[in-house]
């Protein structure tokens, strides 16, 4: 029994020695250790993934901040310039309004003229934020520096529309300039001046003005050139075509003679 004692306490001491010794040469990792080691090395390995996947979630959040942050900046940017425009466009407009203002009045001494912005369009017509509380009414003339745009033909508190002058609710005593010849000025088909006598002297390219019979409108506003010359069918009057003098197409503010002559009447 002893015998069997002491060769086991052998075994014992030669398997402690040796694993002794494999330590050694492994690197002091005993075989329990690495076996523990190769186990835990799929859950290191997801715990560093993860922690990987974590910081680069906080710096893409944190990049995408910065971002949305310079974003909003460039467009509150983008939004001042936009506003800083707008308000040089409008005081540009404010400024060539009054220059033209100005010499509208060299022009038209006697007249009474009242700056109104065009805000609408439709059927032809000129929507404008003028109206009677501004001393608008019917009829008025409607003009701008080129030339004489229609008339007035409806009117409320703060707006009233404008009817060019190939409208055809527009009609105007006329003459040219040219030969002082007299006629009435109508829109509808085009704008064609009417009633020029038989042995009419006026000359295509001629410029024909409101003659101010009739205390319609005030005289010599521009209405346009002529463009061609007819006779008509009867023999007795000659028709002429004109090249209106004022496009309404992109107008955006214009003048309304509200009075005019030396009494202040219409």
């Amino acid at each position: 029994m002893k015998r069997k004692r002491q060769i086991f306490a052998g075994i014992v001491l030669c398997a402690a020695l040796g694993m002794t010794g494999y330590a050694a040469a492994s690197g002091g990792v005993s075989p329990v250790r690495r076996a523990a080691l190769f186990a835990a090395a799929p859950l290191q390995r997801m715990l560093a993934w993860g922690e990987e996947q974590a910081a680069l979630h906080w710096d893409t959040a944190a990049q995408n901040a910065a971002l949305r942050q310079e974003n909003e900046a460039l467009r509150q940017t983008l939004s001042d310039a936009r506003a800083q425009m707008r308000e040089a466009e409008l005081l540009q407009e404010e400024n060539a309004a009054l220059r033209e203002l100005l010499s509208l009045s060299r022009k038209n001494p006697e007249a009474t003229l009242l700056s109104a912005r065009v805000i609408g369009e439709a059927d032809g017509r000129l929507l404008l934020d003028r109206g009677t509380e501004d001393g608008v009414a019917v009829g008025h003339a409607v003009v701008v520096w080129e030339g004489m745009v229609g008339c007035v033909t409806a009117a409320g508190a703060w707006w009233s529309e404008a009817a060019p002058v190939t409208d055809a609710a527009f009609q105007a005593g006329a003459m040219v300039t040219a030969t002082g010849e007299m006629g009435i000025v109508r829109g509808g088909d085009g704008l064609q001046l009417t009633l020029l006598p038989q042995e009419s002297r006026s000359r295509i390219g001629g410029r024909v003005v409101t003659s101010g019979l009739g205390g319609a409108y005030p005289p010599n506003l521009f209405l346009g050139h002529i463009r061609s010359l007819e006779t008509q069918e009867n023999g007795l009057s000659v028709t002429a075509e004109l090249r209106p003098a004022v496009e309404t197409e992109g107008i955006r503010r214009v003048f309304i003679i509200t009075s005019y002559g030396a009494e202040g009447g219409k």
